[in-house]
């Protein structure tokens, strides 16, 4: 009855979500409030007709502001549909085939209903799919990113996580805070193949529409328009943050200067604290509501939606029973130890030698000590049993 009970608000749950995002989304009336929807469809019928996608404006006056991640996520439903709402169900199917994976490979005592009921109802999320915006798809990536990353697939996990910071320039502070955990969490070397996957990805996604027209990429649209944002001086009243930096902070360029050395050094500071990858996720939703915090007038309710799948694969991740570094665990050994793959390879001299990691090298010598400990233990008895025998 209880299976029963969580399919049926899975189904329910479904239902909605594809309600939002594919009827209430397509209603000409939301159009009045946010352009975004068509935002992407104007940029993806321009760059599918061999235009430069982001010389043309929205029907309330916007600039299109979706980096180039977006588009490529888009352009399979516009393609086929018309409309990006297509590539939201998707991603959010994506969703829940993932984490009901990582339930079964680390055995969370979190029921997967609960997860699916915190991220699909949200009412930012909802709000999301009602204007078919494409602000969740980078975070979810991300989050996807980390589980890979977790299980050991670190190229595939950074060709995530570049597309997820693609998507738009927010995501860009998350470079730092990644680089520097990925290097805690998994070393130099698998650290610095995640950093060069992440890099060259995220330069072909780029580099062509820089080429193409440099001054409207770079200093208009998507670019420039972001911005532009940190740029705005608030009015008194208008939030705590404009009221405590009044007088503070400069105006102009130099404004967006600061704010941006403010926001990547937190990033940077945020990194050194990650200790798991469940860590790495919430930080990674702290410096996402951080950073849009900055920007002022535009921070909405549609904003906190940023937040709503990394800190739900975080809670799913933090309730594995799985001891760590056991098969299927998706936080890392403690410090000192060494999975029984790896240690039984150290062990058999597979590895290369000297080309053997510090960790398994101190592993190798403990066993070669307790070894050595035990047999002195045993010589010493045999003598002592010859003495008084």
């Amino acid at each position: 009855a209880l299976r029963i009970m969580q399919w049926g608000v899975l189904a329910v749950t479904l239902a909605g979500v594809l309600y939002f995002s594919l009827v209430v989304s397509s209603r000409p009336a939301l159009a009045l409030i946010n352009d975004r929807a068509q935002a992407l469809i104007i940029a993806s019928d321009r760059l599918l007709a061999g235009e430069f996608p982001y010389s043309e404006s929205t029907h309330l006056g916007g600039p299109i502001t979706v980096l180039s991640g977006s588009l490529l996520l888009a352009l399979p439903s516009i393609l086929i549909f018309s409309r990006p709402e297509f590539t939201s169900a998707a991603l959010l199917l994506a969703f829940i085939i993932l984490t009901a994976v990582i339930r079964s490979r680390i055995r969370s005592s979190i029921p997967l209903f609960a997860i699916w009921g915190i991220a699909l109802l949200n009412p930012a999320l909802v709000r999301e799919l009602t204007l078919a915006s494409d602000l969740f798809w980078g975070p979810l990536l991300i989050s996807a990113a980390a589980v890979l990353l977790a299980f050991g697939q670190v190229r595939t996990g950074a060709l995530l996580f570049a597309l997820g910071v693609a998507t738009r320039l927010s995501m860009a502070p998350l470079l730092l805070l990644w680089f520097v955990g990925v290097y805690i969490l998994l070393g130099k070397r698998r650290a610095t193949v995640f950093s060069g996957v992440t890099v060259g990805t995220l330069l072909l996604l780029h580099v062509p529409f820089i080429i193409w027209d440099p001054s409207t990429y770079l200093q208009h649209a998507p670019m420039g328009i972001s911005m532009d944002k940190l740029e705005l001086q608030l009015p008194p009243g208008d939030n705590l943050f404009a009221d405590l930096t009044i007088g503070l902070l400069p105006e102009g360029t130099a404004r967006s200067i600061v704010l941006s050395c403010v926001i990547f050094s937190g990033a940077l500071l945020l990194g050194f604290l990650t200790r798991s990858f469940s860590h790495l996720l919430v930080l990674s939703a702290a410096l996402l509501m951080g950073s849009l915090v900055f920007l002022g007038p535009y921070f909405l309710l549609d904003y906190l939606v940023v937040a709503v799948f990394p800190l739900s694969i975080a809670i799913l991740i933090e309730g594995e029973r799985e001891p760590p570094g056991a098969k299927g665990s998706c936080e890392l050994p403690a410090r000192g130890a060494l999975p029984p793959a790896q240690a039984r390879s150290a062990l058999e001299g597979k590895g290369g030698g000297m080309l053997l990691t510090a960790q398994a090298r101190r592993h190798i010598f403990f066993k070669i000590r307790k070894a050595l400990s035990a047999r002195t233990a045993q010589r010493a008895t045999f003598n002592l049993w010859r003495q008084t025998g």
